[in-house]
């Protein structure tokens, strides 16, 4: 029993059961031979790869060379389809996939938008192209680390601000911190990455002119004074043509990809088996 337990006795019988199964398939293959063909237009395909990767055409060695390689892959790929080794493999599956998502894209590129298409197209979607509002602002930081009472000191120097009758240095006041103290022109794509989302919204809401605040921001707490504000425009149409000409082929390939899954879908019956853990929605 105790040759069972022995790696060399798995290994000679693993060894034996591979050298049968391609005995068999050796055999089979010799009784009626499977015919591969490399066609021609194939041949053409693999010099015009050589080619695009060499920048020379391929010499007739080289060209010998390719098709071996092409015969050999053909008869690897065709053995390991007998073997099943396709099946149940994530990788192959996902490579199938993209083939298929692949082709619906350029089945949906076959259509060429029309002027009229593109200017409807762009009046109906005109927020995509709405450039984003400008802010111009100065502010003050208050640093929460080290101030007892932060609100306190944050009501005292926004009365003293608003009291003042000059211009105030912005930069003399509160903490110090790595952002400057103005802001001009800055989109409010650049305020959400450098204050977040919340601050940029409160800060698009005040009216210029007056110091207003504390504002939060993941930094701590602003002062702010907004000096100037410019909503978002959309472009004319000819300036942007070839941009409106991008989104529309998007929305083409989304819609299209939409239709051929859900009239694939019709082909089948599909059933969702989940598990105790799981729940239907």
């Amino acid at each position: 029993m105790k040759l069972f337990r022995e790696p060399l006795f798995h290994f000679l019988i693993i060894g034996g059961a591979i050298f049968l199964l391609y005995f068999f398939l050796g055999n089979r293959t010799s009784l009626s031979p499977e015919k591969i063909v490399i066609s021609s237009p194939q041949i053409e395909w693999l010099a015009e790869g050589w080619k695009r990767t060499w920048h020379r055409p391929p010499t007739q060695d080289e060209l010998d060379g390719l098709i071996h390689d092409a015969v050999q892959e053909e008869i690897l790929y065709q053995e390991a389809l007998k073997l099943g080794l396709d099946q149940d493999d994530p990788i192959v599956r996902r490579r199938l996939r993209q083939k298929m998502e692949f082709l619906t894209e350029d089945l949906s590129e076959q259509r060429q938008a029309s002027e009229k298409e593109l200017q409807e197209f762009f009046q109906k979607n005109s927020k995509i192209f709405t450039s984003d509002p400008n802010i111009s602002f100065t502010q003050v930081y208050l640093n929460p680390e080290g101030r007892s009472d932060l609100n306190g000191d944050a009501a005292r120097l926004l009365s003293t601000l608003n009291s003042s009758n000059r211009d105030v240095e912005a930069s003399a006041l509160g903490d110090t911190m790595a952002l400057p103290s103005q802001f001009s022109n800055i989109s409010s794509t650049e305020t959400k990455q450098q204050f977040g989302p919340d601050f940029s919204k409160s800060l698009f809401e005040i009216e210029p002119g007056v110091w207003k605040g504390p504002i939060e921001s993941g930094l701590g707490m602003h002062l702010v004074k907004v000096t100037g504000k410019e909503e978002g425009k959309v472009p004319e149409f000819s300036q942007i043509k070839d941009w409106v000409k991008r989104e529309w082929l998007a929305e083409q390939r989304r819609e299209f990809k939409a239709e051929f899954l859900q009239g694939l879908s019709k082909k089948y019956s599909i059933e969702v088996q989940f598990p105790g853990w799981a729940h239907a929605r």
